[in-house]
């Protein structure tokens, strides 16, 4: 069962699955800040697949200015939507709704963030995306 293809799953297995994903998150956060380095000129960040946005608050955070975005499907009964405003939106985060594999990201990203992504997809999607992302 794939839960980041299929709308139809029931809304309660995609609340338990988002919030199993914040929890793992939260977790890997501490490690995970002390290895990423934005320049303190970075305005903008996307966060592809961010779903619960816990990645986006973090490195919000650590760079004073910087406004995450983030990005991730919308499904017929999104969670996303639900725990991304759980936390309050003190961080200020956008949500936009889209396909990373179909949808354009729009230009401008001073940073792009994507955690958890790779093992979703095949070679070739995984090689289109990261060609998406690249900043141009």
């Amino acid at each position: 069962m794939d839960v980041h293809q299929k709308a139809s799953e029931p809304s309660w297995y995609q609340e338990i699955y988002t919030r199993a994903m914040r929890e793992a998150a939260r977790m890997i956060i501490p490690s995970l800040i002390k290895q990423i380095t934005l320049p303190p000129s970075a305005k903008r960040m996307l966060d592809i697949g961010g779903a619960h946005g816990e990645y986006s608050r973090a490195m919000g955070a650590q760079v004073p200015g910087l406004k995450p975005t983030v990005f991730d499907l919308g499904g017929r009964s999104p969670p996303r939507r639900t725990s991304f405003n759980q936390e309050g939106n003190a961080a200020g985060l956008e949500l936009k709704v889209g396909n990373c594999l179909l949808d354009d990201f729009g230009p401008g990203w001073d940073a792009i963030l994507m955690v958890n992504m790779v093992h979703l997809f095949d070679r070739e999607q995984n090689l289109n995306l990261f060609r998406k992302a690249r900043p141009r």
